[in-house]
């Protein structure tokens, strides 16, 4: 029986997870085009604030969100136009206030929300402030996404990175907690562009409302684990936590392995894998070193335009080379790979987040890709894909409407 489940789950796997096997190809910006009928036939297009006359006073407009309106998830996108053309917004919240760049208008910046009322300040050189009010209540679902930092049973949690760039255990906890976040936004502000309410997965949280990233250490060493495939080491892995965790049946993870690495020398990376099925997402750490470690590095991170190559280390980018690129392909890879365990399919349409549209997630969170303003998001959700998240009882919206 068992070696029938097996069989069965590699023959699901081979047909629904490895993005690498997706090509990669240069995707045009629809700016101007209407996104595909989203479920229920209705056309939608991404959100792109309407130009101002020539002669108007400058102004800071938002222009996904309403006054007033009401989310369920903590880390906030905000977008829109300050006319004037600062090179920079300023969104401040009690206890907070961040610099968010600008280019050719466009802003995009986030927010950290507190349960309740936030009143949120946006303020630009030689443009008034503009406020707006957004309540946060936290959506409310027993289903809650596991996010897991995996260990060999000789590994002590550190992960490969460039000279001087904090690779140990703590250090990669906080980077996967902080793209945990980013990715709830994400799937709200996927589905809000394609004309549907914001809604999301949750997360398991400390009390505190930090996000709770869970350590497992596999009977494995890091030996024995650097000689096996993508797909043997998620069965490993499922089958480790279906026999230790009581709670596996009602649960969804998206697990990282922390002993990926790479050979400069043999061009060849192990212990990595992209793999989405059943209740379990799994990926490598081989980029994992440009992620950021908190929402204060989330500029830094995707304006990083050194070269991956030139330290010897893996590059997964989309043939883009760059570690603000490792950084998007990366972040986008891994949802990818949960989209698939929440229902999600390879659409065919290229901009989606199950084709190679996730490379570009990037493109939620920044105005600018390299020099380039980016004033809408090629990222979109294939209509089907909408509706699936749509019917999906793990994503849900804010607990009062």
């Amino acid at each position: 029986m068992m070696r029938r489940w097996i069989v069965v789950m590699i023959v699901a796997l081979g047909v629904i997870a490895g993005y690498a096997i997706r090509p990669y190809c240069p995707l045009t910006r629809p700016s101007t085009q209407p996104n595909p009928p989203a479920a229920g036939g209705q056309e939608t297009k991404p959100v792109e604030p309407t130009a101002p006359p020539v002669d108007a006073a400058p102004t800071i407009q938002v222009a996904n969100l309403s006054d007033g309106e009401v989310v369920g998830y903590p880390l906030l996108v905000i977008s829109g136009r300050a006319t004037g053309k600062p090179s920079k917004v300023t969104v401040t919240l009690p206890g907070q206030s961040r610099n968010w760049p600008a280019a050719e208008s466009f802003y995009r910046a986030m927010v950290q929300l507190n349960p309740g009322d936030n009143d949120i300040r946006l303020t630009a050189p030689n443009h008034p402030d503009t406020a707006i009010r957004i309540r946060y209540s936290p959506a409310q679902n027993t289903r809650r996404l596991r996010l897991l930092y995996v260990l060999s049973s000789d590994g002590d949690g550190s992960f490969q990175a460039p000279p001087g760039e904090p690779c140990d255990q703590v250090s990669a906890v906080r980077r996967i907690a902080t793209a945990g976040r980013m990715q709830q936004t994400a799937i709200a502000e996927l589905l809000h562009n394609a004309g549907q309410p914001r809604k999301s997965f949750c997360l398991e949280c400390n009390p505190d409302g930090s996000v709770d990233v869970g350590i497992v250490q596999l009977p494995l060493t890091t030996r024995q684990l650097h000689t096996m495939a993508g797909l043997q080491i998620w069965l490993e892995l499922y089958q480790y936590l279906q026999k230790t965790d009581p709670a596996f049946s009602d649960r969804k993870y998206l697990a990282f392995l922390s002993m990926t690495q790479f050979d400069s020398g043999t061009r060849k990376v192990i212990a990595h894998t992209a793999l989405g099925g059943g209740n379990l997402a799994l990926y490598g750490s081989g980029n994992l070193h440009t992620w950021p470690q908190s929402l204060d590095e989330i500029v830094s991170r995707f304006s990083d335009v050194r070269v991956v190559s030139d330290f010897g280390l893996y590059d997964d980018s989309a043939l883009r080379g760059t570690f603000w690129a490792n950084c998007a392909t990366g972040l986008g890879a891994s949802l990818h790979e949960l989209g698939h365990v929440f229902g999600m399919v390879h659409s065919g349409q290229s901009t989606d987040l199950m084709e190679r549209g996730f490379d570009h997630i990037n493109h939620l969170f920044m105005p600018v890709e390299g020099n380039q303003p980016i004033p809408s998001s090629v990222l979109q959700l294939a209509a089907s894909n909408v509706q699936a998240l749509s019917d999906n009882p793990w994503i849900v919206g804010p607990s009062v409407p």
